[in-house]
């Protein structure tokens, strides 16, 4: 990557760098670690999160092979009638699959033109039916966006109709859970900490960014909350870049810069973005220098390997979610690209 500047081709290679495991076909369904879920729904973690940078990758990046390999996986995850099948039973051994909706959704929708229409169709009863799933159960914290995403991009894709009224329901649930100054409690008397970078803020600028038109009051509601949360984000990190590690799941890393990158996708300057690229350039260049990566993959840990910070739900596909970060190469955007590096 440049010393001093940042242009899509370095975050493309950066990240072409992260998904070697699924660019070469080999996702490693195989390794184990103790976390809470089965095995079936630690498979589809994995894939799902390498999802988040497969998205981006594609948008900008032709690749058949990846982009097929990837199709058939899920499509192999939500037929029941699939050896890879991966059921929803709603107990704690297969609830992480919530978690893990919002991407292939993403994906599909994001990429729909290179992937086609063909595919949504023979695929229709089968998407509709397992997604759909999430609506079966009640969330009392950031999951909610789990199932505001699932509902939003399904009626995106022409598969559901809008229900505004439901639409209305969940967001309210996401209000009573808003603090003040632009800060979310993740739960009734939750914890305030990087989950307002990884989920609220990630989750509700996507969600601005594309319905401000069919529902403009809560997306106009969340841009305002961000400007808020941007004047204490800034205090997460020193001036060189590095960021505060506290608080649950720090094995995602570079994740809490994801709240940038939904920023840039929005194209919104809700934080300047010769900032935004100085804290980049900054933050991306000291993960680089960290021991992260065990035979190819993101290890569980921090700095380097640490299974004592582990948390019960983390596997081996969890620190993928770090990738959220590269949502940025979604900004079509010349503002951003062409802004000046400023600390």
């Amino acid at each position: 990557m440049n010393a001093n500047d940042i242009d899509k081709n370095d975050l493309l290679n950066l990240l072409e760098e992260y998904l070697q495991p699924i660019i070469q076909h080999k996702l490693d369904f195989f390794i184990k670690e103790q976390a809470l879920y089965n095995e079936n729904v630690q498979k589809f973690e994995q894939f799902s999160r390498f999802l988040l940078g497969v998205t981006p990758y594609l948008y900008n990046r032709k690749n058949e092979e990846l982009k097929d390999y990837s199709l058939s996986l899920l499509e192999g995850f939500i037929n029941p009638d699939s050896p890879n099948y991966c059921e929803v039973t709603f107990d704690k051994y297969t609830t992480q699959l919530f978690v893990e909706m919002f991407s292939p959704l993403f994906f599909l929708y994001i990429c729909r033109k290179q992937i086609g229409q063909e595919y949504i169709e023979k695929n229709k009863k089968h998407i509709i039916d397992w997604f759909s799933k999430i609506e079966e159960i009640s969330f009392s914290n950031n999951w909610i966006w789990f199932q505001i995403m699932v509902n939003v991009l399904l009626y995106k894709l022409e598969l559901k109709p809008w229900d505004s009224k439901k639409n209305e329901l969940l967001h309210s649930k996401i209000d009573a859970l808003y603090y003040k100054n632009g800060l979310y409690y993740d739960g009734k008397n939750g914890q305030i900490d990087y989950y307002n970078h990884f989920s609220f803020y990630f989750y509700s600028l996507i969600y601005a960014k594309i319905m401000r038109f069919d529902d403009h009051n809560n997306s106009e509601k969340y841009i305002l909350r961000a400007y808020e949360f941007g004047k204490i984000y800034v205090s997460y990190f020193s001036d060189d870049g590095e960021c505060v590690p506290f608080g649950r799941s720090l094995i995602y890393r570079f994740g809490v810069l994801a709240f940038l990158g939904a920023i840039v996708y929005l194209d919104e300057e809700i934080m300047p973005f010769s900032y935004i690229k100085d804290l980049l350039i900054k933050s991306i260049k000291l993960w680089g220098e960290k021991d992260i990566f065990r035979n190819g993959y993101l290890n569980i840990g921090y700095y380097y390997e640490n299974m004592n910070i582990m948390e019960d739900y983390n596997s081996y596909g969890s620190p993928y979610w770090a990738l959220k970060f590269f949502i940025i190469l979604l900004s079509e955007s010349n503002g951003f690209w062409e802004a000046p590096v400023e600390h």
